[in-house]
């Protein structure tokens, strides 16, 4: 993270933890409202004074650097883009730079970050000192200097957390990994500077998504909302349902009106009574949530309803946040599977071309978050079953029951899931086998009761996850679909497989391959890449914000995380 630090320790946290009270909460305490600036044009008497100009334009930049506790790479990078304006401060001998650099940090906010992290209260304080400093003052040049640093720190520090995020994604699964074409931040910020292009050269470092520009606009909105005092909360209560009566009605319209599920022509705001028009909004709010959408305000519908606008506006901060690890793949096929939304998506040249609901890992084994490329199809897959389910699972069940194996179409080898070596569970000793001492390999057979089903997608990883057709079709009948050890169930994997073929593979041929029974693998001609993403909040076509439930507390991590930032620690930039 690139950052420099001006602050003695103890004032730089407190900033920090003023900072994160601010910003990165799902409580009750206040999401950081936007700042309304006190800067005045930048037209100060110092840059009036043409000897002023003169004096600061034979600063030599490289002086005032090497006095700075910055790191080797970070120095470096300050160093080399001071060395492309000939050592020279290159913000206050025009103030539109300046002055617009200052009113984009501003508006940080609309991106989920903190405008003080960029150095914004300190900057816009030393640009108003500008006013009155005079030749007589000794450490004029030195003030001069510093503040060309922080303006272009706070510039390098903002561009690149627009366009990687704060977080390292590396840190936050071991699956995940910034592919991002890196960007010439400081050729970039000459460019910027020549043409006073300041605002366009951040927008330019935004991920270049709808949906991102969407949530911010959301999240606009919801700071808004939260500004005129949040949204009222009903509280919890027996269940409801159409016909009932309860007093928990007028504050579930309440709600209900200031999420915008209810329109005020059809709010009878004193009517204690469960009518046909509340259902239907009702509806509409469980939709907006993943919630099974029947119109009844049970258990899971009052957990969603008695979340804050604080939780919500912590919900697209850190969304917002993971997004903008994503490359933007315009011109390329790729699947995106939303874990928490239990569905994959394809996409041709950024449109969506199918989708299809999914189940993924339970909490206990979660479907992690990676960047892979489908490299193979495997029709009629055995399993070869991982050795921490036989271990947890399926042990106990061999040695109560000997036709277990052979019920499930089981076999067990010596070696590895590779040999031929099987063993006949009937020559085991199984008093001398448990758990911990289980010395053999477990494989399923290919068939109508094989776990993986008829069709399994690969893309190598280390985690051994990919995608997969299920005998149980049941769970997708469920809302919340978080049921599998971490591969990704598909509802519909045949029509995957057609699709990924259809330039390769007549309709036809999958379908004798499927019939024959046989274990047959097809190298794809062309290897779409696929996410496994965590995003619990986003903007559908009809422009409404959705939000699903945080399965694997994934959003209260990233808090932490971003809590835990070191340059957040390190610095009053932050």
């Amino acid at each position: 993270m690139y950052n420099l630090r001006f602050m003695p320790v103890a004032g730089r946290l407190a900033k920090l933890l003023i900072t994160l009270l601010l910003l990165f909460t799902f409580s009750c305490r206040t999401h950081r409202p936007p700042i309304q600036s006190q800067l005045e044009p930048l037209d100060t008497p110092f840059l009036k004074n043409k000897a002023n100009r003169a004096m600061a334009s034979m600063i030599h930049m490289s002086e005032y650097l090497d006095d700075f506790d910055i790191s080797k790479e970070e120095q470096t990078l300050l160093d080399d883009f001071y060395k492309t304006n000939n050592n020279r401060p290159v913000w206050l001998e025009d103030k539109r730079n300046a002055q617009e650099l200052v009113e984009a940090i501003e508006l940080a906010w609309m991106d989920g970050l903190t405008p003080d992290n960029y150095g914004f209260g300190v900057i816009k304080e030393n640009l108003l000192k500008l006013d009155s400093l005079t030749n007589a003052d000794t450490n004029m040049l030195a003030f001069y200097a510093q503040l060309d640093l922080r303006l272009t720190n706070a510039w390098m520090q903002y561009a690149n957390d627009l366009q990687n995020g704060v977080v390292d994604p590396a840190k936050f699964s071991p699956g995940w990994k910034n592919i991002k074409e890196p960007t010439n931040l400081p050729g970039l910020l000459t460019g910027a500077l020549k043409k006073h292009q300041i605002p366009e050269s951040f927008d330019a470092l935004r991920p270049q998504d709808v949906q991102y520009n969407q949530l911010r606009d959301k999240l606009a909105q919801l700071i808004e909302v939260q500004k005129n005092g949040g949204w009222p909360m009903p509280g919890f209560f027996k269940t409801l349902e159409a016909g009932d009566s309860s007093t928990h009605i007028i504050s579930i319209r309440q709600l209900l009106q200031a999420t915008g599920d209810l329109q005020p022509k059809d709010a009878d705001s004193s009517s204690p009574v469960f009518d046909e028009k509340l259902k239907n909004s009702m509806i509409t709010f469980q939709m907006r949530h993943g919630l099974k959408p029947d119109g009844i305000i049970g258990k899971r519908t009052q957990e969603e309803m008695n979340r804050n606008v604080d939780y919500r506006i912590g919900q697209i901060v850190v969304n917002l946040e993971r997004m903008r690890w994503l490359p933007y793949l315009h011109d390329k096929e790729y699947l995106v599977v939303n874990i928490p939304e239990f569905v994959l998506r394809c996409y041709k040249n950024n449109k969506l071309k199918d989708q299809m609901n999914v189940v993924v890992g339970n909490v206990k084994n979660h479907t992690p978050i990676l960047l892979n490329t489908i490299k193979y199809i495997v029709f009629n897959p055995t399993w070869n079953v991982p050795p921490s389910i036989v271990r947890k699972e399926m042990v106990a069940k061999m040695k109560s029951d000997s036709g277990y194996l052979a019920k499930n179409q089981y076999v067990l080898l010596k070696g590895s899931y590779l040999s031929h070596d099987t063993v006949n569970p009937v020559d085991i000793d199984w008093t001398k086998i448990n758990a911990d001492n289980f010395p053999y390999h477990v494989v399923q057979k290919p068939g109508k009761i094989n776990a993986l089903g008829k069709i399994k997608f690969l893309f190598p990883n280390n985690q051994n996850i990919y995608l997969h057709d299920t005998p149980s079709q049941s769970h997708f009948r469920q809302y919340e679909r978080d049921y599998s050890h971490g591969c990704v169930r598909l509802q519909d994997p045949e029509r995957l497989a057609m699709r990924l073929l259809e330039k390769q593979m007549p309709e036809e041929e999958i379908r004798k391959i499927i019939a024959s029974g046989k274990t047959t693998s097809v190298t794809l001609r062309s290897k779409p890449i696929i996410y496994f993403t965590y995003q619990t909040t986003w903007v559908d076509d009809a422009k409404q914000i959705n939000f699903r439930k945080d399965i694997y507390s994934f959003d209260a991590k990233m808090i932490e995380m971003l809590d835990e930032e070191p340059a957040l620690q390190s610095s009053n930039m932050r």
